[in-house]
């Protein structure tokens, strides 16, 4: 079998280093969680598997018993374990023996897999006194021992990104062509098998198969499309009624959501509201998305409706009757452990909602939100349906366009796109007040086709570097609609 392992560091060290003092030093910001190691009472935990599965055939486990272990210590090798935090999708692989520390990352890895593998590669070196041997360097080329600092401004989430699809890709390609592998994670085995992947096009199938394994794809064939198109409608109906009133912005915002979420968008409005009166008795029912991707497209769909109406602000008291819905809709989607979630959420609807503190937005400005927007859809070199629907919702919903002429908006931002890209892009400047808005409205066209991948993903990175919005701002936004698009 092919080897799918994506990438690993290596740091040389004979200190018998602690793991506490390790997970300490990396500094990670949030809980180390480990799989298959166990704790004999030493620093370092015992590694119950001879090697963490990167791919299999058959979902196998080996545990190490003492006389497994003794002879693997006389070939050099040691057991594994997996060591994980939130958003990990494989977990990284951390095995010692030889003389060195090794931390692997394996294939259908995500960003928070690769910036965890760096960083606790960064910890054991300064630990040790040592440097950082990669694998090789980001560009593919061979690579000398890196300082601990350099490690972690070298392999950053581009590198990630990059590095997961190029390993990642033709194993995706295999599944789709007829075979089944199971993967180790954090969760368990993962089974990824042809159906999961063949419908999709291939240039998605590293996203989807990535997807399954992280937990975050949507199992169309556990719902019923219709009933789930309902329950997303249920959820909106919920937040729009909570303070006991429909304000004109969210009805606004209903209607733009129908017409952009392709799973609503399947069905007549007016049927999916018929039949949340008919046939959905409570909040409870949205226990029925049972996907981690289902739930989140309900609240972040749920969010907008409620932050449409009050500026962008979804926080306030706690009796407040629209603070209330958040919290309800949270728990009742299961979302309540995922705080970081729920406030990449909340930051990204003050970014696209909230009005712009001391600044006048006039047509100049308005003209470069729009510029923005048509950079984005245009990217691939056509402005597609979907991306249609969402420059009108857009124009429909957001405070600084909706009163607007958009329609010459849009025209001017064309034209001024057609005489030359940078000169387009240079015209972003000057958005003082207002570059997490421009930013945030771009993310939302140029991921309603569900992916970070290709033009639109590429020119959103540029639009980033010229708009300049706040950084965690961007990425709240980036993940947001990625969520509401998926």
């Amino acid at each position: 079998m092919r080897s799918a392992m994506s990438f690993s560091f290596s740091v040389e060290t004979s200190a018998a280093l602690s793991l506490p003092d390790l997970l300490a030093a990396a500094a990670v910001g949030e809980p180390v969680q480990l799989a298959g190691a166990g704790w004999t009472g030493a620093p370092w935990p015992k590694g119950l598997f001879a090697k963490i599965a990167d791919v299999a055939s058959a979902p196998v486990a080996m545990d190490l018993t003492p006389e497994l272990e003794a002879s693997l210590a006389r070939a050099g090798l040691s057991g594994s374990f997996l060591a994980w935090v939130r958003g990990c999708a494989r977990g990284v692989v951390v095995s010692r023996g030889g003389g060195a520390i090794v931390f692997g990352v394996p294939t259908l890895a995500s960003r928070a897999d690769y910036a965890l593998a760096t960083k606790l590669a960064a910890a054991a070196a300064k630990l040790s006194g040592a440097n950082v041997n990669p694998e090789h360097a980001p560009d593919g080329a061979p690579s000398e021992a890196v300082s601990p600092d350099e490690l972690v401004a070298r392999f950053d989430g581009a590198f990630a990104d990059a590095n997961a699809r190029l390993m990642g890709t033709w194993l995706a390609e295999d599944v789709a062509s007829g075979r089944t592998y199971f993967f180790q994670c954090p969760r368990g085995w993962i089974k990824l098998a042809p159906e999961d992947l063949r419908d999709a096009p291939k240039e998605e199938r590293f996203d989807r198969a990535r997807a399954i394994v992280l937990g975050d794809a949507e199992d169309r064939r556990a719902i019923d499309p219709r009933r789930h198109a309902v329950l997303l409608t249920a959820a909106m109906v919920f937040a729009a009624g909570a303070d006991g009133r429909l304000d004109d912005e969210e009805a606004q915002q209903l209607e733009a959501h129908f017409a952009t979420v392709r799973e609503l968008a399947a069905f007549p409005a007016r049927d999916l509201l018929d039949a949340v009166r008919a046939e959905v008795a409570g909040l409870d029912a949205l226990r029925e998305l049972t996907s981690p991707l289902s739930r989140r497209k309900a609240f972040v769909l749920a969010s907008e409706v409620i932050a449409s109406a009050r500026g962008g602000n979804l926080g306030g008291d706690a009796d407040d009757p629209n603070v209330k819905a958040v919290t309800a809709l949270a728990g009742a989607l299961g979302l309540e452990g995922d705080q970081p979630f729920i406030a990449r959420v909340v930051r990204a609807a003050m970014a696209k909602y909230a009005p712009p503190e001391n600044v006048v937005v006039d047509e100049a400005v308005a003209q470069r939100l729009a510029l923005a927007m048509i950079l984005a859809a245009a990217a691939d070199g056509v402005v597609d349906d979907r991306e249609a629907a969402v420059l009108s919702a857009l124009a429909r919903t957001v405070p600084e366009l909706r009163a607007r002429d958009v329609t010459s908006l849009f025209a001017a931002a064309r034209a001024r796109m057609n005489e030359g890209l940078e000169a387009a892009l240079r015209d972003l400047g000057g958005l003082d007040g207002l570059e997490d808005k421009c930013f945030a409205l771009a993310a939302e066209v140029a991921l309603v086709a569900g992916s970070r991948s290709g033009p639109e993903g590429a020119m959103l990175h540029r639009l980033q570097e010229h708009v300049r919005p706040d950084a965690d701002v961007a990425e709240c936004a980036i993940s947001t609609f990625a969520a509401k698009y998926a």
